[in-house]
């Protein structure tokens, strides 16, 4: 009877174990990486057997996928513009909401965006025997406010892990991010946040995530550093050191299954690992063939792990090396390659080094040389893979034919379909609705008249499971473009003497915009000499002939552009008149110059003098205007001269006056004022005045 007693329990015990493991397990989501890299710049996809095949961009295995959740913890639409949680539906951890991002800390509200706190752990039991800079802002701090708060209706909230916080990177998104989907996490610093994972090798650091680029590194617990609560899980499934009851430490070593044939499977995430290593350091291509290559415990499809997945492999709690080495045995303490391109900086891609765990990017250059371990799976239940590329298409505003490559990277075979799901009225698959394995979807779309660009969308659902379906692939095309005439400057005044002059002509919208320039007026004295057409910008040059009138003169050039907004526009060329001594004039210091003012005298005949006149403010007669003699002296005449006349009684007449303007002439009668004058002061009031228009 006890023998049978301790089976069952023994039995109970397995039991309990595996549905334990079953709850923990959780797959090591995407990088969301889909671009496609040589050693320097982005390729087209690489096929099996094409150099560069095997790196992040050819799989897609657990895509990153969030729902946004409201203060009850229930599920709201992708569409949501305010909402309380997020859940990870890859990890199915429940993440904090940051905040009111507006540069200024605000401590009353924990979820404020640019609040930072000093790391700080008060538990033993959790802390990694240092626990940190305590103050008024410190981690724990933090934690406290919102469990006391009932957050989301839980009390269980805690700092993530450092693989927690890399899980939700998005290595697709280069620097200066933030790395992160910042539709379902916005107000995330470009900077870095704490996790709770303490540093083995250096007591006194604690590691970060770095949202800038994605970097993982460790950092000093007196800096301050952005924070991001989570639930949910079990604390320590990410890591060997977390803030639950759980002893993590056996937790993690009994996630391990050594599977006898060189292969070894992490029951946590359903990766399985090469046990051992490449014998040798190689480059990342020769990494990535490597791994395609490899035939190991039966398995053909190899493949070298991405950075979150060679990331998973690293205990924190160990250093030199950071790894279990009861399942990695002999594993060397330096760096390894990851399949993820530095999205930064494409001459590099991420790696590991297993020293004390903190991830880098190294140059993919033929002098780089780091260890490669290699990893298949991922997916519960899953053999097929689908991938498309490109994942979008721009196309042009004309109708026209497109096509996406459908690919199964995984195993066995993977039927697939293909639907429009938005923008049908003007994209429709014209071949490729359906395949099994690889494949070409078709397209044809019509011609957009629409100022405006328009995109569709084409769900791929992949049968059986496979990882990454389904996959929504866009077309956006182009809209009708809308060029925008623009002819500076508007107008030019120029000299009176024989020049040229230039307006430039440009195109402030989109598209092509022929135009031509024509002079509608005043061709007699000016024309275009070069640029009486072209094509969106360029430059219209006029010359003028000398303007020998004592009146300004206005040409016109009308600018055309067909179909164009703005167009037609006219600009003008006002050319000064000549200021000869037949020109009465009023400068701007209101000084009134007679050139040629003629008065017949009954004895001597007529006689001509010029006189100057100057404005005079009568305080007694505010409303009149004065003007007081000056000087003068007679001249001799020219009979080509409109002159200005002096009649027997003292009144005057000016047929052509400029104004200070230098373009505007008026008609003045000026009469002698007996009242005012005196012997020695003789004062002319402004009786009479038009506009003269030519």
């Amino acid at each position: 009877m006890p023998t049978r007693q301790k089976t069952r329990a023994s039995v109970f015990g397995f039991i309990v174990l595996m549905v334990t493991a079953v709850a923990w397990a959780t797959p090591v989501p995407d990088t969301g990486q889909t671009k496609y890299y040589n050693n320097t710049v982005e390729i087209p996809y690489p096929s099996a057997g094409q150099p560069f095949y095997g790196q992040d961009g050819n799989y897609s295995i657990n895509p990153m996928s969030y729902t946004k959740l409201d203060g009850n913890g229930n599920d709201l639409p992708d569409s949501a513009t305010s909402w309380v949680m997020v859940r990870d539906n890859v990890t199915g951890l429940i993440w904090e909401m940051k905040t009111n991002m507006d540069g200024f800390k605000y401590y009353n509200d924990p979820h404020d965006a640019d609040n930072t706190y000093t790391w700080y752990d008060s538990n033993p039991a959790t802390n990694g025997g240092y626990a940190g800079t305590p103050g008024s802002k410190d981690t724990e701090d933090f934690i406290k406010a919102l469990n006391d708060a009932h957050y989301g209706g839980y009390s269980d909230w805690r700092l993530p892990t450092i693989k927690e916080l890399n899980y939700i990177v998005n290595y697709g998104i280069s620097s200066p991010g933030p790395t992160i989907d910042v539709r379902f996490f916005p107000n995330t610093a470009s900077s870095w946040y704490w996790s709770s994972t303490t540093c083995a090798y250096y007591f006194y650091l604690n590691w970060f995530m770095y949202f800038y680029d994605g970097l993982g590194s460790s950092y000093d617990t007196y800096y301050d550093g952005y924070v991001r609560a989570v639930r949910g899980g079990q604390s320590g499934s990410f890591d060997t050191l977390g803030s639950g009851s759980i002893d993590v430490a056996t937790a993690a070593a009994d996630s391990y299954t050594d599977n006898g044939d060189g292969t070894v499977t992490d029951i946590f995430t359903g990766l399985m690992w090469q046990q051992t290593f490449s014998s040798t350091t190689v480059t990342w291509d020769q990494a990535l063939a490597y791994c395609v290559g490899l035939n190991l415990g039966g398995h053909t499809d190899w493949r070298l792990p991405t950075i979150k997945e060679l990331r998973s492999l690293v205990d924190f709690s160990l250093y030199e090396p950071s790894i279990n080495t009861t399942y990695f045995p002999n594993t060397v303490e330096s760096s390894f390659w990851s399949s993820t391109t530095n999205a930064s900086d494409t001459l590099k891609a991420w790696g590991v080094g297993f020293s004390w765990g903190s991830a880098g990017s190294y140059y993919k250059d033929d002098y780089s040389h780091y260890y490669v371990r290699a990893v298949r799976g991922g997916q519960s239940g899953s053999l097929g893979n689908l991938v498309i590329s490109p994942v979008s298409r721009a196309v042009a505003k004309d109708k026209g034919t497109t096509t996406f490559s459908v690919y199964n990277t995984g195993t066995g075979t993977m039927p697939w379909t293909a639907t429009v799901t938005s923008g049908g009225s003007w994209l429709a698959i014209t071949s490729g609705a359906s395949g099994t394995d690889n494949g070409t979807i078709t397209c044809s779309f019509t011609v957009n008249t629409s100022t405006s660009s328009r995109t569709a969308t084409i769900q791929v659902t992949a049968a059986s499971g496979a990882t990454g379906s389904p996959i929504d692939v866009t077309v956006t095309q182009e809209p009708t473009p809308v060029p925008v005439l623009l002819v500076t400057p508007s107008n030019q005044t120029v000299s009176k003497d024989s020049e040229a002059t230039t307006f430039s002509v440009s195109n402030t919208g989109t598209g092509t915009m022929p135009w031509t320039a024509v002079v509608t007026t005043g061709g007699s004295w000016l024309a275009i000499t070069s640029g009486a057409s072209g094509s969106n910008s360029g430059a219209i040059n006029c010359s003028f002939t000398v303007n020998t009138s004592i009146s300004s003169r206005i040409a016109t050039i009308q600018v055309t552009a067909s179909g164009a907004t703005g167009s037609p526009i006219d600009v003008t060329v006002i050319q000064e008149p000549t200021i000869s001594g037949c020109q009465a004039t009023l400068d701007g210091n209101l000084l009134l110059h007679i050139p040629y003012l003629s008065y017949v005298m009954p004895i001597l005949g007529t006689i001509s003098v010029w006189a100057d006149f100057n404005y005079v403010y009568n305080p007694t007669y505010p409303s009149l205007i004065l003007f007081k003699y000056k000087d003068g002296d007679s001249i001799i005449n020219s009979s080509l001269c409109a002159t200005s006349t002096l009649s027997s009684d003292l009144k005057i007449h000016i047929p052509y006056l400029l104004l200070p303007d230098g373009v505007t002439h008026l008609w003045v009668d000026l009469e002698y004022i007996t009242a005012l004058s005196t012997d020695v002061n003789s004062y002319f009031l402004f009786t009479h005045y038009g506009v003269v228009s030519n």
